[in-house]
């Protein structure tokens, strides 16, 4: 158990948005098929639409998720998100 969650989220935040860009001039110029997010329950990642929203658009978005961590809401949330794909 991670003893401050949201501190531990707020600093995996910020690294992801940094990798992201540094990698910026590699999707220049593609058409990026599918990001997959898995790996520790990401459905339970505060901040997945400040993530989504630095990366170009996908065909495919992929989320794992413990249903029983998840509500119908969290579901509508991730769809309305552009997240097609459970795991």
């Amino acid at each position: 158990m991670i003893p401050d969650r949201l501190a531990y989220q707020k600093l995996l935040k910020e690294a992801l948005l940094l990798e992201i860009d540094r990698n910026q001039e590699h999707f220049k110029g593609r058409d990026i098929l599918s990001i997959y997010f898995g790996g520790g329950t990401p459905s339970l990642f505060t901040s997945i639409d400040e993530i989504l929203r630095q990366l170009p658009a996908a065909s495919e978005i992929t989320i794992e998720a413990n249903p029983e961590d998840a509500s119908l809401e969290r579901f509508a949330y991730f769809r309305s998100l552009g997240i097609n794909r459970l795991s």
